[in-house]
């Protein structure tokens, strides 16, 4: 549809058949998925003032929905920084503990239980034979 979604065009649209009413074909503004609000934001970005208001009713938006878009996506962008340090941390750690292994013979599941004191867990130790 290449006319701006107003009401005068529903009206022109719907005796034509052109228009369904269960909405089933138009996505709404809160269903885009971060790509292509991303994609709508950098345009939108890009126009001048004069522009904006045409541009954002041919797209089936309102005004509230750019900043509120800005403000996802920079959200995203963080959770996704995060995840991918996260991430980053335990392929380093991943790494050291392969390295090790190959280097000194030790097992993983050593290094992974023993305890600083380098005592062994034993009934004994625990307290349940004295």
């Amino acid at each position: 549809m290449d006319q701006p979604v107003t009401i005068t065009t529903w009206i022109q649209l719907y005796p034509k058949g052109k228009l369904s009413l269960d909405g089933a074909d138009a996505v709404t503004p809160d269903l885009r998925g971060p790509g292509a609000k991303l994609s709508l934001l950098l345009e939108g970005k890009s126009l001048p003032e004069d522009q904006k208001g045409e541009w954002i009713c041919k797209h089936g938006l309102h005004s509230e929905h750019l900043p509120l878009w800005a403000q996802e996506l920079t959200t995203f962008i963080t959770d996704k920084q995060a995840d991918l340090v996260r991430k980053d941390r335990a392929l380093v750690e991943a790494a050291v503990m392969t390295t090790l292994k190959k280097t000194s013979g030790i097992s993983l599941r050593t290094i992974q239980t023993r305890r600083p004191d380098h005592r062994s867990r034993t009934r004994r130790n625990l307290g349940i034979i004295r």
